[in-house]
């Protein structure tokens, strides 16, 4: 091997046109290129889990308007009491479903007889907790006029993912795959354990902003290292398996908000781990 090694040097080709034959030449996927790709793949988990957690983060959740003046409100009917306050408060609207609903945006007004009342927005709202404890939706009140910025913070960290895209491998070529891949495992963790602390849903939009950079940011760098770090009869093979790698973890996600039904502690579950890639520095 020394002898071929001392050949690809001397030849005045030899450098970047020669880094494939030197590949093959120490082994096309060894013991060390095995164990360096699997770590690579465990952070691609992590980046499926975190574009796929909003899919649970604000999933859908049915609600009402809220009774005014009733701070212990709930969803669930307690009582014929409370069913008799719902009715005497909450108009119903016939177009809900197949059978109709109580008003998800609107009260009958308090002012007035029973037969001249007037209809005013709700001010608060309460939500059905059998399927979400709490989502984004119910934190931030994301109903009736605000139900659009659901689709704007869904945009926005779509353009986190275009812009880390473009600018990721710029910025590679620069500093080099591994600082580059340490700088967006940083940005990473901090954006994604960031998101279970935001208390508004600006913050919590920028956070997701910089967690779709992030999540491009890092998937190009593990695909580009993974593909360098084997010869070319392996690169295939390694494109793909990094691919299942994301999947897997979008399955392990549906395994984990199965048993998480409170959107927080499903983020901070699937966050923490990253900061153990930390250790591949």
């Amino acid at each position: 091997m020394s002898t071929e090694l001392e050949e690809l040097s001397s030849d005045e080709d030899s450098g970047r046109m020669k880094f494939d034959e030197i590949v093959q030449l120490l082994g096309d996927f060894g013991t060390y290129q095995k164990r360096v790709y699997f770590l690579l793949c465990l952070a691609s988990m992590s980046c499926g889990i975190q574009i796929m957690v909003s899919v649970f983060n604000m999933g859908h959740i049915d609600h009402r308007c809220a009774i005014p003046g009733l701070e212990n409100d709930s969803y669930i009917v307690a009582n014929e009491e409370h069913a008799k306050l719902i009715n005497e408060t909450i108009p119903w609207d016939s177009n809900r479903g197949d059978n109709g609903g109580y008003s998800q945006c609107y009260v009958w007004s308090a002012n007035g007889t029973l037969g001249d009342r007037s209809l005013t927005r709700c001010q608060r709202w309460v939500y059905d907790e059998s399927q979400f404890r709490t989502t984004v939706i119910s934190k931030f009140d994301l109903v009736c006029e605000n139900e659009m910025a659901r689709s704007h913070a869904r945009m926005i960290m779509m353009g986190g993912l275009l812009l880390g895209a473009i600018g990721t491998g710029v910025v590679a070529d620069i500093v080099g795959r591994k600082l580059a891949l340490m700088g967006m495992v940083a940005l990473h963790a901090a954006s994604s354990i960031g998101v279970a602390w935001a208390d508004t849903l600006v913050i919590y939009v920028i956070l997701r902003f910089l967690t779709g950079i992030s999540i491009s940011g890092l998937f190009l760098a593990i695909f580009v290292l993974g593909m360098e770090l084997v010869g070319p009869s392996k690169r295939m093979v390694v494109g793909i398996v990094v691919e299942v790698f994301w999947a897997a973890g979008v399955l392990i996600l549906g395994v984990i908000a199965y048993f998480i039904r409170e959107w927080e502690i499903l983020q901070m579950v699937v966050s923490f781990p990253i900061l153990l890639f930390f250790t591949y520095c």
